[in-house]
């Protein structure tokens, strides 16, 4: 005899399965590749690297190792701010020795550790190699995970507020500055 399961079966027997960051990063390395840059390359580079594989966070490895993972807007704010920031390597604005997790841990580890370091991605790696960069958004979109995934965030957000209080005005300019960019530019192609 066979049986079927209904939906509501099904979620409950997906939500018992222990849920593992391989199951959620290899999904996330199949769709986005291996990306990764070195951390004399240019912030520009970097750029270009994250916008051509729809990523926000990239780890930078000198040789294998992971010394950094740098995010585009920390790029963004700083070629806003300096003249020749897009000539200057990311070593400069990456965050030095980041938080990282085993491809075999929990993603309630990683939202954990997140939290306490107060950021919104982290690197994981495999063996001891990077296997890539996870974020509060990658674990949100897991239905068992949203939740804790989505206060975590919260609370790294107020967090931050307290220790840059200029911080909404910071991203506010950015995304000006942005779209005044856009705006000439689109107004040169068209001649």
């Amino acid at each position: 005899m066979t049986t079927s399961l209904t939906p509501a079966d099904e979620t409950m027997m997906e939500q018992s399965v222990p849920l593992l960051l391989k199951d959620i990063i290899e999904d996330r390395l199949i769709r986005k590749g291996k990306v990764r840059c070195k951390p004399t390359d240019h912030a520009q580079v970097a750029l270009k690297k994250m916008k051509r594989k729809g990523v926000e966070y990239l780890p930078v490895l000198k040789g294998e190792k992971l010394v950094g993972i740098v995010r585009d807007r920390d790029l963004l704010e700083r070629m806003v701010a300096h003249p020749d920031g897009a000539k200057q390597p990311v070593n400069k604005w990456m965050k030095k020795k980041p938080p990282v997790v085993r491809l075999d841990d929990s993603p309630k580890e990683a939202i954990h550790l997140m939290e306490k370091h107060g950021t919104a991605c982290i690197a994981v790696l495999d063996k001891g190699r990077v296997a890539g960069v996870v974020t509060l958004a990658d674990l949100a979109a897991e239905e068992s995970l949203t939740q804790d995934a989505g206060q975590a965030y919260h609370r790294i957000s107020l967090k931050n507020e307290k220790k840059e209080p200029l911080f909404s005005y910071g991203m506010l300019a950015t995304g000006v500055l942005m779209g005044v960019g856009t705006l000439l530019a689109l107004k040169k192609s068209r001649g």
